[in-house]
């Protein structure tokens, strides 16, 4: 898999749309504010938690990106935890 981008759309508060975009050696989130592009050797792991994958960048500060499941669909979600369990040891 080259690309998989996975459109998330949060209704809670005012968030925005946010994009997800899972490449071989990075991923880049980019919302309406910023863009920001992660290393996957950067992570400190992850975890799937009630439909929820959470890809923890640094605990201790809280940088945790999260893709639910309701958001994206089973069909992306299951990609995206498959790609991620392939990137992040």
């Amino acid at each position: 898999m080259d690309i998989m981008k996975t459109n998330m759309e949060e209704k809670a508060d005012g968030l925005k749309t946010g994009t997800f975009e899972f490449l071989p050696d990075n991923l880049i989130y980019t919302d309406d504010l910023s863009s920001s592009t992660i290393k996957w050797s950067d992570f400190e792991g992850y975890k799937v938690v009630k439909a929820n994958l959470l890809m923890i960048v640094n605990q201790k500060d809280g940088n945790i990106l999260v893709i639910g499941k309701k958001e994206v669909g089973p069909e992306k979600f299951n990609m995206a935890v498959d790609f991620v369990k392939q990137h992040v040891k």
